[in-house]
């Protein structure tokens, strides 16, 4: 058997190991975005740094910069991940209504009531640990 046939069989085929880079790619840029979401909750977008996230997330920042060529694409990235899903929870909330002329907007206010309801609740946490 030659090298590559043991290289081969000892790490899979080469499929095999693309799938598992792109499992592990995606993982990676799930962790930034999860990461990146958590400093611009705590600083603010203004602060949220390449730096700060990559060292956040255990990653250097060539690692990030595979993933987001800069802070811009980083954002832009954060903001499509947020609107997905508050469309994803607007189309949860309208189901109930379904059929009904006026299903998106009942679905909104259903929504919107939950949501604020979760803020209010929030707050009251964040006040009782000041």
């Amino acid at each position: 058997m030659n090298a590559a046939m043991k290289f081969l069989c000892k790490v899979g085929s080469p499929m095999e190991t693309k799938k598992q880079t792109r499992k592990t790619s995606g993982k990676t840029k799930e962790l930034i975005l999860v990461v990146a979401r958590e400093i611009a909750a705590e600083k603010g977008v203004g602060q949220l740094t390449l730096e700060a996230v990559a060292d956040r997330a255990g990653i250097s920042k060539g690692g990030l910069l595979y993933h987001f060529p800069g802070k811009k694409e980083l954002i832009i990235a954060l903001m499509d991940s947020y609107v997905s899903h508050l469309s994803d929870e607007l189309e949860t909330a309208t189901k109930p209504f379904k059929g009904h002329p006026q299903a998106l907007v009942l679905g909104f206010i259903h929504w919107y009531k939950k949501f604020t309801e979760n803020c209010l609740k929030r707050s009251a946490a964040v006040g009782r640990l000041r």
